[in-house]
């Protein structure tokens, strides 16, 4: 019996298309703080063809509320520019389906799955200036702590309420931070939500000194009861003894209020911390923190 006639065309490929890295990589962070659009490069191994690539090709997904608005390719078609916009701070996965981008017309990329990759853009809240609020007042009962990455707890001079607790004492850091149920002394800040610490206060937190003559922590109350104010001042310097960070927390009575004027702070934005915690927040919710990463000296926040 005679053979039918047969016609097929073969795509052979030596090396199978595929995801290098990605930039931000895994683990990175997005700058600045959402919410914003960002660029999200996808890099491969070999050019792709630009008919294959669709802004449907990334899934996105996390509390971030992230979703794709477009695309670019560059690096003469070996990198896929997704453009993001992204809502909230919080975590972001990726996911390129397997195939969804060819090379050649018919080179099938591998899969890519971001389980793995989780990238946190930090939430801001404005810092507004609120010139009203008046300049520091000076402290003048000094609480001891004049040292390098030192605690000191002292009693507060009425009840003062963060979220849902109410504490009677607050744990001071050398390193700009106010504690409430932890006593850490941990130097290398970061972006908020700071794990395993509950309830705590960032006016500025970074690697400051308090060793040299004239700098520590001061307290001072202004008004009478019932509606005092209780003012930290942190006198402080850079690690290790240089520069001036001058700073002030002060707690309401009878309210969930507190403010944080700044004074002079030498390294300005270059790398402190601001914020307020209570827990680590779930991976639905970022209502728990109110992260921010850099500071404005010269301004105050409540």
């Amino acid at each position: 019996m005679p053979n039918f006639a047969f016609n097929c065309t073969f795509c052979y490929a030596l090396t199978p298309l595929m995801v290098t890295t990605t930039v931000p990589p895994v683990g990175g962070t997005f700058t600045p703080p959402a919410p914003g659009n960002y660029n999200y490069d996808v890099n491969f191994n070999q050019p792709v063809d630009p008919a294959s690539v669709q802004d449907s090709d990334l899934t996105v997904s996390g509390n971030s509320g992230p979703s794709v608005t477009g695309h670019s390719l560059l690096n003469g078609n070996m990198t896929v520019r997704f453009t993001l916009h992204m809502n909230f701070g919080g975590a972001l996965t990726a996911t390129l389906g397997a195939q969804a981008i060819t090379a050649n017309t018919c080179n099938g990329n591998r899969g890519f799955h971001g389980d793995v990759h989780r990238t946190r853009v930090p939430a801001v809240r404005p810092l507004h200036d609120k010139s009203d609020r008046g300049a520091i007042v000076p402290g003048t009962t000094d609480i001891g702590n004049h040292g390098d990455d030192t605690v000191t707890t002292i009693a507060l001079p009425f009840s003062y309420s963060l979220y849902d607790q109410t504490f009677t004492s607050i744990n001071l850091s050398s390193n700009g931070n106010a504690q409430f149920t932890t006593t850490d002394t941990t130097f290398t800040n970061q972006c908020l939500p700071w794990t395993t610490h509950n309830y705590s206060i960032f006016p500025y937190w970074d690697d400051l000194y308090l060793v040299n003559s004239g700098f520590g922590i001061f307290t001072s109350i202004s008004g009478t009861a019932p509606n005092r104010i209780f003012n930290i001042e942190w006198r402080a310097q850079y690690f290790p003894g240089s520069g001036s960070a001058g700073f002030e927390l002060r707690l309401y009575e009878g309210q969930t209020r507190f403010d944080v004027i700044y004074g002079t702070v030498t390294g300005g934005n270059a790398s402190a911390t601001a914020g307020v915690q209570k827990t680590t927040p779930p991976s639905t919710s970022t209502s728990a923190t109110v992260p921010v990463c850099l500071l404005l000296a010269g301004k105050a926040t409540s």
